[in-house]
C-alpha cells in the first residue's frame, strides 16, 4: 500500500512535531502539514487557513513570522507537485524555526531580567520595603520615560514605611495591591522591550536564511531541467548545512549550461544526443485471423419483385381476381372461405432476390518492428592535451546533458575518460550522482591521446550483464592513431552480433574526413568549432535515429 503524503509528513517532520520549541504539538503538526501542502500546491492559499488558527492569541510572534513563510511565493515555485523536495524544503524550514527558537533563548538580551521578573513574581508577602525601593529604583534607570509612575511607587512605599515605623496598622490589601501594580507597569514595560528584539532578531535571521535559501532556489531554477533528475538529492542538501550546499560544483556545472546556452546549435545537439536512443528493431511475428467480407443474392420469398406463377395460398393480396368474384353471392361466399381455410385460393407466385453481407476467416502471419527498451550508455570522452580549451568544454557540457537525461531514464551509466591512460566512473543511482559525475568531468589529463584502453574497457562493460544491451558514445577530435586490428574486429562483431550502436561525435575546428575511423561506427555527428551550422546537415541526416 502506497504511504499517502500525510504520513510521510507526520514521519519525515516528527522530530518538529513532537520536539519543536515552538507551539504546542498539534498546532507543530497543523503548520508541518500546511507548509507541506503550500509548497507541493501552492495554488491553493494555506495562509488564510493559518490565520483561521487564531495563533497570535497566544504566540504573536511566531505567528507573524510563520505568516511571513507563507508570504513567499518564490520558493513553491521550484517545490510545486514534487512531493520529495516539498518535503524536504518543509523540513529545512521547520529545523530552522526550531533551533532560531532555541538560539533566540539562549542569547536572549533580556534573559536576565526576565528571570529577575520571575523571582519578584514568586516573592513572598513580606518582603521588605528596603528591596521594593531598591526595585524602583532600578525600574527607574531601565525605564526613565516611565519615572513618573516609579516616583509614585515610591512615595506610596514610603509612606508604607513610615506607617510601620510610626506602628501604625499597616493596610496589607493597600500594600499587595501595590506591589501587584508595580509588577504590572514592570510586566508590561518589559514585555514590550522583549517582544521588539524578538521581532527585530527573527527579522533579522529570517532575512538572512530566505537569502540562502532563495539563493538555492534561484541557482535551481537557472540550471533548469537539466537538474531535474538529481532534485530529490539536491532536496536532502535543504537540510544539511551551507557547507554542504556548497560541496556541490555549482561553478563547474553553470559553465556547462553557459557553455550550451552561448550556442544555439549546440545546444540543440545537446538536447537530441540527451534524448538520444539507441533503438534495437526486432522483427516481431504473431499470427491473426483475418476477416475477409462477402456479398451474395439470396432469395427472398416474401419479395414481390417478380410474378413467376400461380399457385394456391392463403394469400389475400396475391389472390386472383376471379376468386374474389365467389364473394358477390351468398351461396358462393361459403365456398371462398373453404378455400381460404384451405389455403387453396388461386394466387399470383412472386419472387425476389436481396443483397446479403457475410464474412469468411482465414489465419494470416504479420510481421512488425519492435523497438526495445532504452538500454545503458557507455560515454568515452576524449580529455587529451588536443582537447584544451573550448573543445574540453564542450564535450564535458554535451556529456553533462547526455548523462543527465540518461539517468532520469534510470539508464545505468559509465564513464570512460582517456588522454594516455583512462579513469572510469559507474553511474546507476541519480540521487547521489551529481557531484561524483561532475567532479569526474573536470578531470583532465591533458596528457597524450590512447584511445585504444578506452574502446577496450568498453568492450569489456558490454560483456558484463548490466550492460550487455549498452549504448557506446565516443566524443572526441580524434586526433589518434588508427584503431588496431583486434579492437575494430570486436567492435564490428558487437555490432553485427549483439546489435550494439556505436557513436561518434567529432569535435574539430579544420575538417579531416579521414580522421575519424568511420569504419567502426554506426553513426557520426559533426560539431566545427569554427562554423558551427555545418553541423544542421548532419542533424538532418540522423534526425531518423532520434
Amino acid at each position: 500500500m502506497a504511504t499517502s503524503l500525510w504520513e510521510r509528513v507526520d514521519e519525515h517532520l516528527s522530530s518538529f512535531i513532537h520536539f519543536g520549541k515552538i507551539l504546542t504539538t498539534e498546532q507543530r503538526r497543523i503548520l508541518a502539514r500546511k507548509l507541506v501542502a503550500h509548497l507541493f500546491d501552492p495554488s491553493f492559499s494555506r495562509l488564510e487557513e493559518w490565520k483561521k488558527m487564531k495563533i497570535a492569541d497566544s504566540e504573536p510572534i511566531w505567528d507573524s513570522l510563520i505568516q511571513d513563510i507563507f508570504a513567499k511565493a518564490e520558493i513553491p515555485q521550484l517545490t510545486a507537485h514534487n512531493e520529495d523536495l516539498a518535503i524536504s524544503v518543509a523540513q529545512n524550514l521547520l529545523n530552522w524555526l526550531h533551533k532560531t527558537a532555541r538560539s533566540l533563548e539562549i542569547g536572549h538580551v533580556h534573559a536576565d531580567e526576565l528571570l529577575e521578573y520571575q523571582g519578584w513574581l514568586e516573592q513572598p508577602e513580606g518582603t521588605a520595603h528596603k528591596s521594593w525601593t531598591e526595585l524602583i529604583a532600578g525600574l527607574k534607570a531601565r525605564y526613565p520615560d516611565f519615572s513618573q509612575n516609579w516616583d509614585f511607587y515610591k512615595l506610596r512605599l514610603q509612606e508604607e514605611e513610615n506607617q510601620a515605623s510610626s506602628e501604625t496598622l499597616i493596610d496589607s490589601h493597600t500594600l499587595s495591591i501595590l506591589q501587584q501594580n508595580i509588577l504590572k507597569d514592570w510586566e508590561h514595560l518589559l514585555f514590550q522591550k522583549k517582544y521588539s528584539f524578538e521581532n527585530e532578531y527573527l527579522s533579522d535571521a529570517f532575512g538572512q536564511y530566505y537569502d540562502r535559501l532563495k539563493g538555492k532556489v534561484d541557482k535551481l531554477n537557472f540550471l533548469g531541467d537539466i537538474l531535474e533528475p538529481y532534485y530529490r538529492h539536491l532536496g536532502a542538501l535543504w537540510n544539511k548545512s551551507l557547507m554542504e550546499w556548497n560541496k556541490v560544483p555549482w561553478d563547474k556545472i553553470e559553465s556547462y549550461i553557459q557553455t550550451l546556452r552561448s550556442d544555439k546549435t549546440l545546444k540543440d545537439l545537446a538536447a537530441m544526443l540527451g534524448r538520444w536512443q539507441m533503438v534495437e528493431l526486432e522483427i516481431e511475428e504473431e499470427q491473426r485471423e483475418k476477416i475477409l467480407p462477402q456479398n451474395s443474392w439470396k432469395p427472398n420469398p416474401y419479395g414481390k419483385s417478380e410474378i413467376i406463377g400461380i399457385h394456391y395460398s392463403d394469400n389475400i393480396s396475391g389472390t386472383l381476381p376471379m376468386e374474389f368474384a365467389m364473394l358477390s353471392h351468398p351461396d358462393t361466399e361459403l365456398i371462398f372461405s373453404h378455400r381460404f381455410v384451405e389455403k387453396k385460393l388461386l394466387s399470383f407466385q412472386f419472387r425476389a432476390h436481396d443483397l446479403a453481407s457475410d464474412t469468411s476467416r482465414q489465419e494470416e502471419t504479420i510481421k512488425e518492428p519492435k523497438i526495445a527498451e532504452q538500454g545503458p550508455v557507455i560515454l568515452v570522452i576524449d580529455t587529451s592535451g588536443s582537447m584544451f580549451g573550448n573543445p574540453e568544454q564542450i564535450a564535458k557540457a554535451i556529456s553533462f546533458v547526455v548523462l543527465s537525461r540518461a539517468l532520469r531514464q534510470k539508464r545505468p551509466c559509465y564513464l570512460i575518460s582517456f588522454s594516455d591512460h583512462i579513469k572510469t566512473l559507474e553511474l546507476t543511482q541519480t540521487g547521489q550522482e551529481l557531484d561524483r559525475m561532475v567532479e569526474f568531468l573536470t578531470m583532465s589529463y591533458h596528457g597524450g591521446t590512447d584511445i585504444q584502453p578506452a574502446l577496450r574497457e568498453a568492450l569489456e562493460m558490454l560483456k558484463r550483464e548490466a550492460f550487455q544491451k549498452a549504448d557506446v558514445l565516443v566524443i572526441s577530435d580524434f586526433v589518434i592513431p588508427w584503431v588496431e586490428e583486434k579492437v575494430r574486429n570486436e567492435i564490428i562483431f558487437q555490432r553485427k552480433e549483439n546489435n550494439t550502436q556505436f557513436h561518434s561525435l567529432y569535435i574539430t575546428r579544420s575538417i579531416d574526413p579521414g580522421a575519424v575511423p568511420l569504419a567502426i561506427f554506426d553513426h557520426h555527428w559533426l560539431y566545427d568549432l569554427d562554423n558551427p551550422k555545418i553541423i544542421r546537415q548532419t542533424l538532418e541526416t540522423f534526425e531518423s535515429y532520434v
